[in-house]
């Protein structure tokens, strides 16, 4: 009952704010808002079944830049382990990317949270992950998000760097608008 509910309450909040699911990916699906205005090419990106991450168009190419940075430095620091017979370490890299987002907690809430790459090393095998801290609820400081951890990987950042590109998104609402406007 409660799965049914919240898909009432947000096939409502999209639609409402003309919202329109652009495609879906690994971690869960992505939505445009399409509607002209102030709001118009926000996205809104599942990174969890009750996380996800917001962007203005602006936000959205630091986000892919910051991920492209982070995997760059995943490849830098895996190389220089390899090369020096590093076995066991682990790293992080902060950059200076603070993201929007929202989160399921009794209702939508919405807040800020600071992404990181965490890399380790065990037994000389690396993994690397996209770590999103914690969200405050930006309508009460005692509600908050859990953190996300996502496996950075060649097709989670391929998926990143197609998906929320600014052609594609750009593409998806004139293909959007120009089939609404047929029937105005």
């Amino acid at each position: 009952m409660k799965k049914l509910l919240l898909a009432i309450t947000l096939t409502v909040g999209m639609t409402s704010f003309g919202q329109e699911q652009y495609a879906t990916y690994s971690k869960g699906s992505i939505s445009v808002v399409t509607d002209k205005g102030k709001s118009q090419k926000n996205v809104y990106m599942d990174v969890s079944n009750k996380v996800g991450l917001r962007f203005t168009p602006k936000t959205m190419l630091s986000f892919v830049t910051f991920i492209e940075e982070c995997y760059g430095k995943y490849h830098e620091w895996d190389s220089i382990a390899k090369a020096n017979n590093v076995m066991d370490m682990s790293l992080k890299y902060y950059g200076d990317f603070k993201v929007s987002g929202y989160f399921d907690y009794g209702g939508w809430n919405f807040g800020y949270a600071q992404v990181q790459l965490i890399f380790s090393l065990k037994d000389g095998i690396s993994t690397s992950h996209i770590y999103i801290g914690k969200m405050i609820s930006s309508s009460n400081q005692y509600i908050e998000s859990d953190s996300v951890m996502l496996k950075l990987t060649d097709e989670l950042l391929e998926e990143i760097q197609t998906l929320l590109s600014t052609e594609a998104i750009d593409e998806f609402i004139t293909a959007k608008n120009k089939t609404k406007s047929l029937f105005e």
